[in-house]
């Protein structure tokens, strides 16, 4: 079978081949949600219902939890900011299917090659210019934030060839910062090379059906494998 990737697959994958076995392949330990991304969750089903119909922060789970309760103004202020840029188009959670042409399919067509999914979008009038927002609770990861940003920017140009810079923005709720990344279109063929590169390494453990078993700390530690009976390879 011919696999399609997602910028989460692939760093389940790279992180522990076997945890990506377990969680994606057998689904004998599907993934378990916990309090972090339970968290993370909620935070971005209230900000979408804030872009898309306005509804109050103030009276959302944000309000509910005290780690972001304190960000309420903050990123109400944010908000208005990016609703005020002068845009051609906006898209809310928007759903990104491409092939391995780089051609927008269907989100379950069989010839789908990678899938991701862009919390906030807004294109500039003229179209050369996108701003990428994701909005993220918890601690930053600069290596795995830039690794993102960059997925993000691939499929951006793919959608929207006339796009010539993209800004990918990353809104940290509990620290209330924005962590800015920049790309033009001259970026793109560096970066599906690369994540191209990485895509063959999965297709090659399905086709080999090789996946080995790579303990850590933090990557067992929230393993759904990591449990009586399941990975024996497991640090607990």
């Amino acid at each position: 079978m011919t696999v399609a990737w997602s910028f989460t697959r692939l760093d389940c994958f790279e992180s522990c081949p076997a945890k990506y076995w377990y969680q994606y392949v057998t689904k004998r330990y599907p993934f378990v949600e916990n309090e972090h991304t339970t968290r993370g969750n909620a935070a971005h089903s209230t900000i979408e219902a804030r872009l898309k119909t306005k509804a109050s922060l103030r009276t959302s789970a944000l309000a509910v939890n005290e780690k972001t309760r304190t960000s309420i103004e903050w990123l109400e202020q944010l908000l208005l900011v990016y609703e005020s840029l002068p845009a051609s188009a906006t898209h809310v959670e928007l759903e990104v299917a491409l092939t391995d042409q780089y051609t927008q399919c269907h989100w379950m067509a069989k010839n789908c090659r990678h899938r991701a999914k862009i919390d906030f979008l807004i294109l500039s009038l003229d179209g050369t210019h996108a701003l990428v927002v994701d909005w993220k609770t918890g601690r930053h990861y600069p290596a795995k934030v830039i690794d993102q940003a960059s997925d993000y920017a691939m499929c951006v140009l793919a959608l929207f060839p006339g796009v010539r810079h993209i800004d990918a923005q990353f809104v940290y709720l509990d620290d209330r910062s924005v962590h800015d990344y920049k790309f033009t279109f001259k970026d793109n063929p560096v970066i599906r090379e690369t994540f191209e590169l990485r895509a063959a390494d999965l297709q090659a453990s399905y086709d080999n059906n090789h996946w080995p078993v790579k303990p850590s700390d933090n990557g067992c530690r929230f393993c759904s494998a990591n449990v009586p009976g399941g990975c024996p390879s497991g640090v607990r």
